[in-house]
């Protein structure tokens, strides 16, 4: 009988040992697994990287070529800070139009892209009204007619003549 304890307790001891090797094993492969994606992710990341430093390395070299049209693309945006290139532009366009121009005080606003809203008004004849706003928009800046009311004008000044309209302009501009 000392025997067969003997072997009860060998075998007892031994599938102990072997469940505490296959607990070991799984816990080593699993921290194998979890590791070997860690470094596959930073590989994608040195490799992520080095794209973006090589693109970076070209645009350098073809900066000079950029340059130009940078210059010009800055150009489109009115300054939010001192808009009176922009308002100069609006009075003399209506004035090459025979329009005369009420201009409110722009405002703007926007945290990631600055906005500008214009409200002003025009008076004149509709073939003017029509080439002003073909002229804005066709002009040097970045402008969108938000709304545009066209009324006839029933309060005439004495410089104005019978059929003219009023046009009550709501524009967005672009601003740095």
């Amino acid at each position: 009988m000392a025997s067969k304890n003997k072997i009860y307790i060998i075998l007892g001891i031994f599938i102990t040992l072997s469940l505490i090797l296959v607990v070991c094993s799984v816990f080593l492969f699993n921290g194998i697994i979890k590791k070997s994606k860690e470094l596959l992710a930073g590989e994608e990341k040195i490799v992520v990287s080095e794209r973006e430093f090589k693109d970076i390395e070209a645009f350098k070299k073809q900066y000079g070529d950029f340059e130009p049209n940078l210059e010009k693309i800055d150009q489109l945006f009115v300054d939010s800070h001192n808009p009176v290139g922009f308002i100069e532009f609006l009075e003399k366009t209506a004035l090459g139009y025979g329009l005369s121009i009420n201009m409110s005080i722009p405002s703007f606003s926007g945290a990631t892209t600055v906005t500008g809203a214009f409200q002003f008004y025009l008076t004149g004849g509709f073939p003017s009204i029509f080439g002003f706003i073909k002229e804005i928009e066709n002009g040097p800046y970045l402008i969108q007619i938000k709304s545009l009311s066209i009324t006839k004008n029933n309060k005439l000044e004495k410089d104005q003549m019978e059929g003219q309209l009023k046009a009550d302009f709501l524009i967005q501009v672009l601003a740095k």
